[in-house]
């Protein structure tokens, strides 16, 4: 039998980068091609410079995957103060994930 080791130390850090203000989770993983395109989340950065983004490896941070059960990649979840506002599932292009940010957070 095996047993998955959760690291609570991990959930506070992630925790601790989600609780104020506005933030964006993206979840990748290194077997998933269209993760590695961070282009996207660049220019997102460049247009809403308030607004922190958080990288969170699926295969590493498996403990924080399961507390919002991430089940693909990407996964895009909106933050505000520390609460989910919001989900985006697999790849979006930059005028999709403008759309979402700009209806969820303004």
């Amino acid at each position: 039998m095996c047993f998955q080791r959760f690291s609570l130390d991990l959930i506070l850090k992630f925790s601790t980068k989600i609780k104020t203000g506005k933030c964006i989770a993206f979840f990748w993983a290194a077997w998933c091609g269209p993760c590695h395109d961070r282009s996207i989340l660049r220019k997102i950065k460049e247009k809403y410079k308030d607004i922190k983004i958080v990288f969170v490896n699926i295969e590493e941070q498996i403990n924080v995957a399961n507390e919002y059960s991430i089940v693909i990649a990407p996964t895009y979840i909106l933050f505000e103060n520390s609460y989910p506002v919001n989900y985006a599932f697999g790849l979006q292009t930059f005028e999709t994930l403008d759309q979402i940010i700009s209806k969820t957070y303004f």
